[in-house]
């Protein structure tokens, strides 16, 4: 159809409104099912996209915490302290490599429940309630 003037146009946009809401108002009085708009299809892009990436970082971070998180495992009770080697040959620093580890078995004797062994030899025992 070709409109001559544009005053033809619009009484026909006119009507075909009137028509729309009429057709609308009498779904709405019926009781028939009203009509129904859809979201742009953006909108449920974001949406999926959203939950997707909430997704990823949620696996992101159970894995995190998987791997990374200290987990309870064996209690150690008991270690042994091996003699520090001086390999310079030189018998004037042997002190360095004896004091360094008497220092270490020193300092592990002080552990609560820990006993501390050096060559064969038992120098702490693990501290039981209040004898400590």
């Amino acid at each position: 159809m070709r409109y001559q003037h544009a005053s033809e146009m619009r009484a026909d946009l006119k009507r075909l409104k009137r028509e729309t809401e009429t057709g609308k108002m009498a779904v709405a009085l019926t009781g028939a099912t009203p009509v129904v708009h859809t979201r742009p299809w953006w909108r449920r892009k974001t949406v999926t996209i959203s939950a997707a990436a909430l997704m990823i970082v949620l696996v992101a971070l159970a894995a995190t915490w998987r791997y990374f998180v200290p987990r309870g495992g064996q209690k150690i009770d008991s270690l042994a302290v091996l003699p520090f080697a001086n390999v310079t040959a030189d018998p004037n620093s042997e002190y360095l490599s004896d004091g360094i580890t008497e220092s270490l078995i020193s300092s592990l004797s002080q552990v609560p429940d820990l006993a501390v062994w050096w060559a064969g030899l038992r120098l702490s025992s693990p501290c039981t309630g209040s004898a400590c």
